[in-house]
């Protein structure tokens, strides 16, 4: 069972790649909810009460729940796509968010498991001396955080905020359609001053008498 060290301070050039995937990560998610907003017909601060951060399958279903409910329908392959995609750049994501940083002959590396139930014991100072049970299905590995391994995360989150980008740029297309198409059949319609500052929201036309 190998021994590895804790790393108390990441080397400067890690850390700022560390930082960066974790800062352009925050905006993927704001992008998600930023659609999930526009899909409920409400703005930002009612979006906030509404929408809570979720499972990212959850939150691509429900949005295409959404636009089903208006009529809208996008191919069912592009959706399941997408959240493919950002799930597995999420889980590298919390990798290096969440694991414990390690010092290899390698270099600094973070635990892996792709099979079951990992453990490992990790050594670090007198205060630190962790060990646990081994499974018959553990495979552990190492992620050894190179400049190669941290360009292709961050590589794959950049892909999955240019595809959420062009996702939302048609989600907000098909709804200014389907609004254009509700106002066309109440041409003397009205919209209430919070609807007005409310980006594209979900209409219930009724005519003025």
């Amino acid at each position: 069972m190998a021994l590895h060290k804790i790393v108390g301070g990441l080397p400067t050039g890690i850390a700022a790649s560390v930082g960066r995937i974790i800062s352009r990560w925050s905006y993927q998610e704001y992008l998600l909810h930023v659609i999930a907003y526009a899909a409920l017909g409400v703005d930002i601060k009612r979006g906030r009460i509404a929408v809570r951060q979720g499972n990212i399958r959850d939150q691509l279903t429900m949005i295409e729940d959404l636009m089903i409910m208006r009529g809208i329908a996008f191919r069912k392959k592009l959706v399941s796509k997408l959240a493919d995609n950002i799930e597995k750049a999420k889980k590298k994501r919390d990798g290096l968010a969440h694991s414990i940083y390690m010092k290899t002959e390698q270099g600094i590396g973070i635990q892996d498991t792709k099979s079951g139930n990992w453990d490992v014991r990790v050594v670090g100072d007198k205060h630190f001396d962790f060990k646990f049970r081994h499974t018959k299905k553990m495979d552990p590995g190492l992620i050894i955080l190179d400049r190669a391994y941290l360009n292709s995360v961050r590589k794959e989150i950049e892909d999955c905020i240019r595809q959420t980008r062009k996702f939302h740029k048609d989600v907000l297309a098909a709804l200014a359609t389907s609004l254009q198409k509700q106002l066309s059949q109440f041409p003397n319609t009205t919209l209430p001053d919070q609807m007005r500052n409310t980006p594209l929201p979900l209409l219930e036309a009724s005519r003025q008498k």
